[in-house]
């Protein structure tokens, strides 16, 4: 098991072990919501078979005061967590961190550009996603956890969207929230849904038809369209906590990216 802690501010490894250790990674619900596909996957070590290889973690910009980390049980799954006690404009006080495959981590396992172009292609992501801890520390604060998508053009060029240009494109899944009922779209980079919403401490396994969900985005409220997908790659695939006034946990095991 490995934590790493951000800037130095993070708890101690102790601390940190003896906060997450009552949940059970292997989760009685396993028979219900286990991956069940056959599928050949194309993202490599979606079981955390390598540790942590293959996988980054990410935080936010303006991440200043919170404490952040993650956390890797090699076979079992992967975790992050934040503790930020800010409150305020989103400029200011919203912190993520995040734990995510994308193309340049999966390369070097022979992944080629064109494994992850999207042009006639349907593609599926299963995981088994758990939100770990959500505790409030300041009133007016909000939690989300997410799983997120990213996509660019090969040729890194730009979208033009609303009279915006934008690298890179998001589609975020809320399968947890506290306090939030934002849902974005354009003129923004992404859109945010709420997806569902799980229990605290239970695995739920998820299978995401991700071309429906870039494309229509499950709702009236749309997605990034056929013209849009059909000349992008897959770029990304996340697990995402996002904080105001809270400290809050998410997992996830098993993950794995293939094409019907």
């Amino acid at each position: 098991m490995k934590v790493l802690l951000g800037a130095g501010i993070g708890f101690a490894a102790s601390e940190y072990v003896e906060r997450y250790a009552p949940y059970n990674p292997w989760s009685s619900l396993e028979q219900l919501f286990g991956n069940s596909s056959t599928e050949q996957s194309i993202n490599p070590n979606g079981n955390y078979s390598e540790g942590e290889k293959y996988w980054e973690p990410h935080i936010s910009p303006g991440l200043q005061t919170s404490k952040w980390g993650y956390n890797i049980v090699t076979n079992q799954f992967g975790q992050i967590w934040i503790d930020n006690p800010m409150v305020g404009e989103w400029s200011s006080a919203n912190d993520h961190v995040a734990m995510y495959q994308d193309f340049n981590c999966v390369k070097w396992a022979g992944i080629e550009k064109s494994d992850l172009m999207l042009r006639d292609r349907r593609f599926v992501l299963e995981a088994d996603v758990r939100m770990d801890e959500d505790t409030e520390e300041n009133p007016g604060g909000f939690s989300r956890g997410a799983v997120a998508f990213a996509i660019r053009k090969p040729d890194d060029s730009y979208y033009d969207i609303d009279e915006k240009s934008y690298g890179t494109l998001y589609m975020e899944l809320d399968f947890y929230r506290r306090n939030n009922s934002y849902v974005g779209g354009p003129p923004s980079d992404s859109y945010t849904y709420p997806f569902a919403q799980i229990p605290l401490g239970y695995w739920k396994h998820f299978r995401i038809d991700v071309t429906d969900c870039i494309t229509t985005g499950f709702s009236r409220h749309g997605g990034w369209g056929e013209d849009v997908y059909n000349e992008s790659m897959l770029w990304a695939w996340y697990l995402v906590v996002e904080v105001q006034g809270s400290r809050s946990a998410a997992s996830w095991r098993r993950v794995k990216l293939f094409v019907l």
